[in-house]
């Protein structure tokens, strides 16, 4: 039987807390043990991907920023892709808008809804609001497909998203009604 694993990070693989994965270490032992392929799903970013892969010595295709991606590592299982674009040492499949797509919209909507993009943060505020170290705080900074972003008045949520949709941002809302939202890739979080 050929088994293949998809997980997500926060809270899944990686405690809430501290985000460490000592939790999650007598399973990775086995799936590291009998060779399982492991593709991380995630609203991390590219480089906080790159990074935890490197310390669980893993070199797995991955889905960054709530799926508005796919990238897989150069000569992966001998895979030919076909329409994705090359990103050294990745070929990647985008499937969001771009970021500075994003970052316009946002930019554009911002007065109206009063809406404070992930971008508009320093890194303090986003270490402050998420409880990232500093240096994965400046990892999540740096992001190509999605903006978490704070919103003053949830109430103006369902029109924002309507907002969103029509410009193509969002294929389908979830409303979760967690402390984070998130325009781009395939998602809204509220």
């Amino acid at each position: 039987m050929n088994l293949l694993v998809f997980t997500d990070l926060d809270g899944i693989l990686l405690d809430r807390g501290d985000y460490s994965y000592e939790a999650a270490k007598g399973g990775l032992d086995r799936i590291f043990r009998q060779q399982i392929p492991m593709i991380f799903t995630t609203s991390k970013t590219r480089l906080e991907i790159e990074r935890l892969q490197a310390d669980l010595q893993i070199h797995e295709p991955f889905i960054p920023e709530n799926g508005a991606a796919i990238y897989f590592p150069d000569g992966y299982r001998n895979f030919k892709i076909n329409n994705g674009f090359r990103q050294p040492p990745y070929t990647a499949i985008q499937l969001g808008a771009a970021y500075c797509e994003i970052r316009r919209f946002v930019y554009a909507v911002r007065e109206r809804f009063n809406v404070k993009g992930f971008g508009d943060l320093s890194v303090d505020e986003v270490v402050l609001l998420t409880g990232l170290p500093h240096e994965q705080a400046v990892m999540a900074k740096l992001r190509e497909y999605t903006e978490p972003f704070l919103l003053e008045e949830e109430t103006k949520i369902d029109e924002l998203a309507a907002i969103a949709a029509s410009r193509g941002f969002i294929n389908r809302p979830i409303i979760d009604r967690t402390s984070s939202c998130v325009l781009g890739g395939c998602v809204l979080k509220v």
